[in-house]
């Protein structure tokens, strides 16, 4: 909590492929909470490699949706995850 985190998601292709030039959004939540919006962007680092840097200000059980769009097609994944 209070620490810099880098989100790191890696994408492919069915042959295992490096996806590059997607657009990777997150949308980070607290389940059963009211928070702020927190819409950080993934910037592509290539071979497949999107990363963001973000902050979580709460410990606690949070879930974040990266919304992955590709040659027009939107494209949710998400994670559930806990804070310390």
């Amino acid at each position: 909590m209070m620490k810099p985190v880098t989100l790191s998601l890696t994408l492919t292709d069915s042959k295992g492929n490096a996806i590059e030039g997607a657009d990777v959004a997150y949308d980070l939540t607290m389940p059963g909470m009211t928070m702020p919006p927190n819409h950080p962007q993934a910037t592509d680092k290539g071979k497949g490699l999107y990363q963001v840097d973000t902050t979580f200000t709460m410990s606690g059980d949070w879930h974040a949706e990266a919304a992955v769009t590709y040659k027009g097609v939107t494209t949710p994944f998400t994670f559930d995850f806990s804070v310390q």
